[in-house]
């Protein structure tokens, strides 16, 4: 578990950081069915503390992510959809329970970059719908190195 950060009340009604802690197990299964396909889900449970400096507790979520990858010569290109569902009411919101939930879809292509021996993920995902979050539509490029 790693700290979330500290409740400002300046902001407005972003109950999404301040100080308190998730703990984030997750499980996750990888499928390939043919040497060129790959099939991916991953399950997380999201369990929270009470916030330390407004007693607020936002409640326990659930959240699955999809993937579906098909590997070229140059790479891997897939489809990525995320979900992330409150099932717990908040306790001590001054704006309710404020269930939070979004659903997400999108596009990615991966691959190996040899002179760096790293991996180069570009990804698009779009909020297909959602309810008292933060949403929008994401571009990201990432590049992952192992040392």
């Amino acid at each position: 578990m790693l700290p979330t950060g500290r409740y400002d009340a300046n902001p407005g009604p972003d109950i999404g950081y301040g100080n308190f802690y998730t703990f984030r197990p997750a499980i996750q299964v990888d499928y390939l069915p043919k040497h060129d396909l790959a099939l991916s889900a991953k399950l997380t449970w999201g369990p929270n503390t009470r916030n330390r400096d407004n007693d607020l507790r936002s409640g326990n979520w659930i959240g699955l992510d999809n993937a579906l990858a098909y590997k070229t010569a140059i790479g891997a290109f897939g489809l990525h959809t995320v979900l992330v569902h409150q099932y717990q009411s908040d306790s001590n919101n001054a704006w309710g329970t404020s269930r939070y939930r979004t659903f997400n879809g999108g596009a990615f292509f991966t691959t190996k970059v040899p002179v760096l021996d790293a991996a180069l993920t570009i990804q698009y995902m779009r909020r297909v719908g959602s309810r008292n979050a933060k949403a929008g539509d994401f571009t990201q490029v990432r590049l992952i190195k192992l040392f």
